[in-house]
């Protein structure tokens, strides 16, 4: 029983090999948020959990080496984030057809497809896939244009997250990481030239649709704790004290 939508609720769960029984006792709060536990989780745990939560779905858009793979690792280790990247599509069917993943490839790859297909078909494809994860804390890595954003924007729960740092911070970074086969022999210039291309020049279009912006010109402690103010009034769940277990009669 839900009064109000203000109810948290205090779930004894028992595990059989066929159902799931749940007993559950009431309290009224300032707010309730559903949230779907996995079973193994609970099973691994305790049997007493505290469902004090809310989904977040964050997508984060920068240009390129602006600090998005930064932010996504942070948040797998310290939220528990499940990270989705757009890439991750083009990169399958790059193996696929056993061409290079490299960052030409993949642009080329995305054109085509959306060209063929649609310019929101990588899109519909990624908003259907958040939709349906159970994950309490999800990001997606790689905003790339407006139209991504679109059936996103139709999920409550999602917002938008635009970062920012220094052409010559940012070129030192991608040169150093590796991330693509074609990275670590690019010149500054080669670089500059990048943001040419069609891909690039419609990323700056998201800071103005951003709901947050995140200035990484400066060291991992400023960027964490930009990403910890834009999480922490909206994820209780790892700080949540368990309730204390049920005296014998007690309802």
């Amino acid at each position: 029983m839900f009064l109000g939508g203000v109810n948290l609720m205090y779930c004894i769960l028992f595990f059989e090999q066929v159902s799931n029984l749940a007993f559950c006792r009431e309290e009224r709060v300032e707010k309730f948020q559903f949230i779907v536990l996995d079973s193994a989780l609970l099973r691994s745990n305790s049997n007493y959990f505290l469902l004090k939560s809310m989904k977040i779905i964050l997508g984060l858009a920068g240009e390129m080496a602006s600090g998005k793979g930064t932010v996504a690792e942070y948040m797998a280790v310290k939220y528990n984030a499940k990270s989705w990247r757009f890439s991750t599509m083009l990169r399958d069917v790059l193996d696929r057809l056993s061409l290079e993943q490299s960052r030409d490839n993949m642009q080329n790859l995305s054109t085509i497809l959306r060209q063929s297909f649609g310019e929101e078909l990588l899109a519909r494809v990624m908003a259907e896939d958040v939709k349906k994860a159970v994950d309490e804390v999800i990001i997606i890595d790689g905003v790339r244009r407006l139209a991504d954003i679109k059936y996103l924007r139709e999920i409550p729960q999602f917002k938008l997250a635009y970062l920012e740092a220094d052409m010559q911070k940012r070129y030192e970074r991608i040169t150093k990481r590796g991330e693509n086969s074609d990275d670590a022999k690019k010149t500054f210039e080669d670089f500059k030239k990048a943001h040419a291309d069609e891909s690039e020049l419609q990323i700056r279009d998201l800071k103005n649709r951003a709901d947050f912006l995140i200035d990484n010109n400066g060291s991992y402690e400023d960027l964490y704790g930009q990403v910890d103010e834009i999480l922490g009034n909206n994820f209780e769940l790892r700080n949540a004290v368990l309730p204390p277990p049920l005296d014998k009669g007690e309802d």
